[in-house]
């Protein structure tokens, strides 16, 4: 069968396919290089970005883990909502991956936040 590539490149596929094997058991995010820290989420680098799509990846993390939105509290909810009003000048998009598909990190909500590297159309 022939690799895939959707969203990583093979260079940043294989790093993270090592660390996974490396990393077993690691099933929440927990980056060192924080970019910005609000009370209950903080803004951080991803290690492991889109690259074959995203000129700028980072990843936005609740403090406390918990796997899906629905079991955030009012207090993360209303945070998020002006966490996003806040990042929306600098990201095109706030992804959510699916956790039963393509989430690798299942009991660690997160957000992908993307600029993509080329725009439709121009």
């Amino acid at each position: 069968m022939t690799a895939k590539y959707r969203v990583r490149s093979k260079e940043t596929s294989d790093r993270y396919r090592a660390w996974r094997k490396q990393n077993p058991e690691i099933d929440s995010l927990f980056h060192k290089e924080k970019i910005k820290n609000w009370e209950y989420w903080y803004l951080s680098k991803n290690d492991f970005p889109y690259d074959l799509l995203a000129e700028k990846h980072d990843l936005l993390i609740p403090k406390r883990l918990f796997g899906e939105l629905g079991d955030a509290t009012e207090k993360e909810l209303g945070e998020l909502a002006l966490i996003k009003k806040q990042l929306s000048p600098i990201y095109e998009v706030f992804l959510e991956t699916s956790v039963d598909l393509s989430r690798s990190i299942k009991r660690h909500y997160h957000l992908h936040c993307i600029f993509f590297k080329d725009k439709i159309g121009q």
